[in-house]
């Protein structure tokens, strides 16, 4: 009894592995804003995780979460202080809408929920800022295409707008 039961469990644990959908990312991202009448540009790397569900004809959808640190500074002049931005943390869900094609092109939308913090060095002090006043977290809107050149492997560009943020991505993605 108790083999039936184990081979009935591995069974059908391995039919839910091999029908999920889990999609992981890595992302070079870009972070441009303008602060104090000055363009400030920060880089990131970005990782991701998502679990896509088809719905019907090529079009799903998957919630995602997205976690990020930053990789370039900028400078920003405030006064006559040279001061050093640096994103330190970017974590984000989102809830992705995506349309594929048979050839392995994909396009999507997904509003995102976001929060970024920021570290400055000013004048030899040390400053962390997550870039909000009243609520760490902020609404934003995406949008981006995609190319799959395996069924577990693709490509993709994507920009999105966060608050007064603009975001652009490229990155590969991989389903497991």
């Amino acid at each position: 009894m108790l083999n039936k039961t184990m081979a009935s469990l591995v069974l059908a644990l391995s039919s839910f592995s091999a029908s999920a959908a889990w999609v992981g990312g890595i992302d070079y991202t870009y972070f441009s804003n303008d602060v104090e009448d000055s363009d400030v540009s920060v880089d990131a790397v970005t990782a991701s995780l998502g679990y896509k569900m088809p719905i019907q004809n090529g079009f799903s959808i998957m919630p995602e979460v997205r976690l990020g640190t930053g990789v370039g500074n900028d400078n920003l002049v405030i006064g006559d202080t040279d001061t050093e931005v640096e994103l330190d943390m970017y974590k984000a869900v989102a809830l992705r809408a995506q349309f594929e094609t048979d050839s392995g092109f994909y396009a999507f939308v997904a509003p995102s929920y976001s929060q970024a913090e920021y570290e400055y060095d000013f004048a030899g002090n040390t400053i962390e800022w997550d870039g909000q006043d009243d609520d760490d977290w902020e609404a934003g809107l995406g949008a981006g295409i995609g190319m799959q050149f395996t069924s577990a492997s693709a490509v993709e560009l994507k920009y999105e707008e966060i608050d007064e943020v603009e975001v652009a991505s490229i990155g590969l993605k991989f389903g497991f």
